[in-house]
């Protein structure tokens, strides 16, 4: 049995696994926890997570599997979800992996804009700011599962404190323009 990802995690509605299977890829699936904590699996149909965490949800996937397929072989990898809001290009809803890093979640949202002050990133669960230095994790390519980071925390992307010098050249611009109206209604 080749199983990855030795966690202990409870699967909640809305977190997803993705099984890979080495000998029969027309299997390979990612399915997704429903509102009543049950999924739709490949072969085995409807199954209850409630109360698997990570680590015996693949033994029992093992055990399902073993009835349909000689020694089924798969990876069994957690996915959850989390919110990118802030000066990021798509900000959104994303599913990421406890193995990827902070600045790939990031990078699933587009990367931040120009004005994306990504050194002042915040990590909020249930509205409470976490205590992580979340650029140090960022520079030191920390994982996700290091950190800590749960299914429905918030990464935001803060703005910048200065605007960028295409935001000063349109405001000089603007001004420029409405100095020249003024300028010339004023002296008819």
């Amino acid at each position: 049995m080749n199983l990855l990802l030795t966690l202990l995690f409870l699967l909640h509605p809305g977190d997803a696994i993705v099984l890979k299977f080495h000998m029969y890829p027309e299997l390979n699936d990612t399915a997704v926890v429903d509102i009543d904590t049950t999924m739709e699996l490949p072969l085995i149909g409807r199954l209850n997570v409630k109360k698997f965490e990570v680590d015996n949800l693949r033994d029992t996937l093992y055990t399902l599997y073993s009835q349909y397929l000689k020694s089924p072989t798969f990876t069994v990898t957690l996915l959850y979800k989390v919110s990118v809001f802030g000066e990021v290009m798509r900000p959104g809803l994303y599913y990421v992996s406890p193995s990827d890093r902070v600045w790939e979640v990031i990078a699933r949202a587009g990367g931040p804009t120009k004005r994306g002050n990504i050194k002042k990133l915040k990590i909020r669960r249930k509205g409470e700011i976490l205590n992580i230095n979340t650029w140090k994790a960022v520079t030191e390519g920390k994982l996700l599962k290091e950190l800590g980071v749960e299914s429905g925390d918030v990464f935001e992307v803060p703005k910048k404190f200065w605007p960028t010098l295409d935001e000063i050249y349109k405001a000089a611009t603007t001004i420029a323009v409405i100095y020249t109206i003024y300028k010339d209604l004023s002296s008819q």
